[in-house]
């Protein structure tokens, strides 16, 4: 080769994004929108006491599954079943490590490893109760002091109804120090549970892209600001109303922080209404605030008769459109105030 040749050297190829930033904007609203419209504190995700963000429970994960078009499949990674302890120094082990792999149809979206095993602490481990020396029923509990105090085999639970005072050897000398688990053959099933639920979660969290929102373990509890951005709010309010489809999951990083706004103020976009049949029309709402105004709308509509009866689909359009924006823009913030702005236009209303 000629020394002064000129040699093409191959550039690495620019990664590009996967979808556009408006799809990515759709993706994240509908993500806000199951948090804050579908999902329930307490039931879908809770708040550990001394942590700031919240844990993601398995409801809430199937949750996000329904909504995003994914389904779980659960595979064994590693299984150690020891029923006698024989490889274990005597003590019985049951040792889960599944696979969760989502898939959207036939596509692969994420594939994550959860684990467990009966040597955790809250299943190797019971804490001892006093059994009473006459009938050897764990049924003893303590006397109350206009009874004479002391100790008692309490019949309600089963037990005999034998007393003893209150330094009773036979008694007060019983350790109540945690004991190992006598039943753990019991536990079988909700340590396997309990490593599929561990999985789903950890994959839910990669493959929606919900860690900005939610952890999975207190260990993952970091002291960090976790802002919901709410884009409806920020702009115009018809800005980034997700109206139609759900974009699907995608692996890039979605900014916390809302895009330039333009200098020159938003133009005014006409409210699309929908047509829906009544019953979608009562029963589209997830919040209970909006489910109950809903409700009214529609009971009001009857008694006046716009609508004949719940199968009534044109008295529907016909009660949609008379709404206007009381009902385009309903939502947990402002639905009392557009309950009453419907409920006066429905009394207004007279036949054409």
């Amino acid at each position: 080769m000629d020394k002064n040749e000129i040699v093409s050297v191959p550039q690495a190829g620019f990664l590009a994004p996967a979808v556009g930033v408006q799809d990515a904007l759709n993706a994240y609203q509908a993500k806000k929108d199951l948090i804050d419209n579908i999902m329930k504190e307490k039931v879908d995700f809770g708040t550990i006491p001394g942590t700031d963000k919240p844990t993601l429970y398995k409801a809430g994960a199937e949750k996000a599954t329904s909504l995003f078009g994914l389904h779980p499949v659960f595979t064994d990674a590693e299984v150690v079943n020891d029923w006698t302890g024989e490889n274990h120094g005597g003590e019985p082990f049951f040792f889960y490590r599944r696979t969760c792999s989502l898939y959207r149809g036939d596509t692969l979206v994420a594939s994550v490893d959860g684990s467990c095993n009966s040597w955790e602490k809250k299943y190797r481990f019971r804490s001892a109760e006093r059994k009473c020396p006459s009938c050897g029923k764990t049924t003893i509990i303590k006397g109350k002091a206009e009874y004479g105090g002391g100790w008692l085999c309490w019949t309600r639970k089963g037990g005999c109804g034998t007393k003893f005072t209150e330094q009773d050897p036979a008694i007060a000398g019983q350790s109540l120090e945690q004991v190992a688990n006598p039943d753990i053959a019991d536990v079988v099933n909700t340590v396997l549970k309990m490593a599929d639920k561990r999985a789903l979660v950890a994959a839910v969290l990669i493959a929606c892209g919900l860690s900005e929102y939610f952890t999975q373990d207190v260990d993952d509890f970091v002291v960090a600001d976790s802002v919901i951005v709410d884009v409806v709010e920020k702009k115009s309010p018809t800005a980034y109303v997700v109206t139609t489809t759900v974009a699907p999951p995608v692996s890039i990083p979605i900014q916390t922080a809302i895009p330039p706004q333009p200098e020159e103020p938003p133009v005014e976009q006409p409210v699309q209404k929908p047509a829906v049949t009544p019953a979608q029309f009562a029963g589209a709402a997830k919040h209970p605030d909006i489910a109950r105004v809903k409700a009214d709308w529609v009971n009001a509509a009857v008694t006046k008769g716009i609508l004949k009866d719940t199968k009534n689909s044109a008295g529907a359009n016909r009660l949609i459109a008379l709404l206007g924006t009381s009902y385009s823009t309903l939502n947990p913030d402002n639905a009392e105030g557009n309950r009453i702005a419907g409920l006066k236009a429905i009394s207004e209303w007279k036949p054409e």
